[in-house]
């Protein structure tokens, strides 16, 4: 599991140093990336407490600091590891789910990255 959110850390990294031109701007977005996340869960399950609306709990299912952090308590036995680390998810999710979010995640930011590379005005 720390090999794939490694794997998507870096692939969003890359994105987001190629949308700014910017390894600096770029590292520092991703960083900020994963507090905006699992803060934002925070206020989808608020939304949902002033709602009562389940679209909102439905979301953070898709969200990916948290599927991030549900990760290892859905793939690995629980004596291996007891519990998730940090904001989960708001609705329960599986180890299957988790592996999906991820690669959906992943596959997004290389090819942003890939055509943001490609589109350059630079042709030297």
């Amino acid at each position: 599991t720390v090999l794939i959110s490694m794997g998507v850390t870096i692939l969003m990294s890359t994105a987001l140093s190629m949308l700014c031109r910017s390894l600096a701007l770029g590292l520092s977005l991703s960083i900020a990336f994963f507090a905006v996340d699992n803060i934002g869960a925070e206020f989808l399950g608020l939304a949902y407490r002033l709602t009562h609306n389940q679209f909102w709990l439905d979301v953070t299912a898709y969200v990916l600091g948290p599927n991030i952090n549900a990760m290892p308590g859905a793939l690995l036995p629980a004596s291996t590891h007891p519990h998730s680390i940090g904001v989960s998810p708001l609705v329960p999710v599986d180890g299957p789910h988790t592996l999906w979010v991820a690669l959906v995640y992943s596959l997004i930011f290389a090819v942003a990255a890939l055509v943001l590379t490609w589109k350059r005005d630079v042709k030297e």
